[in-house]
Formats: structure tokens, C-alpha cells, sequence
């Protein structure tokens, strides 16, 4: 094959360089066309976070709690401590203002608090004081929750549930001479079992 075929060969073969016309005018439109995409996208923003910004400007401070609330700060009554702390200062029932069930105390970093009712209180805490007797036996498995009676002046007696009897609440307290146990009476089991959700 000669150079001349071979060159007739490859023309036929070899297609024919694509003319530019236009490359230009479609390379605008394309940039032009991103161009505006983006400004409208970036105003969509703006107009998105002017539109509350500028609604919330005029508007006064919003209160978080209703004005007919009264905020308190009860002090949390519930621990996870595994420290049965003595009860002291705590010989008159009616010196009780506070108490609540904790529940989760023996796995939960943070126990559930149910408050009780002010009267349960001082059922709780007159059976409670009268009623106890001294912890001879010891080793007592313990339950999930406790009772926490609280004074005004923060003297508190801290009641753990522990197994005594199946079916039978039982609680063990420390005074500063030693662990006692307190089992309540029918009535005041029945009104601390609804509060523990026990039937």
C-alpha cells in the first residue's frame, strides 16, 4: 500500500473534525443557567432565615412557664447511693412536710420520684416510728424502691423495701443505734402499694 492510498484510506476511515460553532454561545448559557440556579437558591436561604428572624425581633420575651404557675424548687429526694444513711432528728411524725417512693434504685444512676400524698406522710411516718422494731437477722435482699420521708428542715429517714414476707411490704431504716425493720399495717400497705403501682 502506498502513502497516497493509505491516506485515502484513513480519510475515509477517520471522521471529520467536529466544527466549534456554537461551543461558545452553549458554554455561557450553561454558566449563566448555574449562575442563576445558585442566586436563587442562596436568596431561598436568606428569605427562609430573615422571615422568622425579622417575626421574632418585635415580639417581647416568651415566658416558659404559664404566669399562674408557681415555680419551685423541690430538693430531689431520690439517691442511688448504696449508703443507708441514719435517720436523725427524726422522732416526731408530724415533723414529716415530704415524702416520696423511689423507684429504680438499685439499678438507675437516677431514681423515679413519686410524691406522695401529705397525709400518707404522716401515716407513714407515725406507723414508721411506732412500729419498728431492731434488725436482728441482716442479710435482707433488697427491692427496687424506697421511701424517703423528708423534715423542714431537711432531716430525712430513708426506708429501703427489702423481701420479708412474700407479699408483705417491708422496709428497713437506720437509726443512729442500729437498723430497724417496719412492716405497715393493712391500711397504710394498701395506700403505699398504689403508689409503688403494686396490686
Amino acid at each position: 500500500m502506498k502513502d497516497d492510498e493509505f491516506a485515502q484510506v484513513l480519510e475515509r476511515i477517520v471522521p471529520p473534525t467536529p466544527g466549534t460553532d456554537g461551543w461558545l454561545d452553549g458554554a455561557r448559557r450553561r454558566r449563566r443557567r448555574r449562575r442563576g440556579i445558585a442566586a436563587g437558591a442562596v436568596g431561598v436561604v436568606v428569605l427562609a432565615l430573615a422571615v422568622p428572624l425579622g417575626m421574632n425581633l418585635g415580639a417581647g420575651p416568651i415566658d416558659a412557664l404559664p404566669a399562674d404557675v408557681e415555680t419551685t424548687h423541690a430538693v430531689a429526694l431520690c439517691n442511688s447511693t448504696n449508703v443507708l444513711e441514719p435517720a436523725v432528728g427524726v422522732d416526731r411524725p408530724e415533723a414529716f412536710v415530704r415524702g416520696v417512693v423511689c423507684t429504680g434504685t438499685v439499678l438507675a444512676e437516677d431514681p423515679r420520684e413519686i410524691e406522695l400524698p401529705a397525709e400518707l406522710v404522716r401515716s407513714v411516718a407515725t406507723s414508721m416510728l411506732r412500729d419498728s422494731w431492731p434488725d436482728s437477722s441482716g442479710g435482707w435482699a433488697y427491692e427496687d424502691s424506697a421511701l424517703v420521708l423528708a423534715t423542714d428542715d431537711d432531716a430525712r429517714a430513708e426506708l429501703w423495701q427489702v423481701s420479708l414476707l412474700p407479699g408483705e411490704l417491708s422496709y428497713l431504716w437506720r437509726r443512729a443505734d442500729g437498723f430497724m425493720v417496719w412492716t405497715p399495717g393493712p391500711d397504710v400497705a394498701s395506700q403505699l402499694r398504689e403508689h409503688l403501682g403494686v396490686e
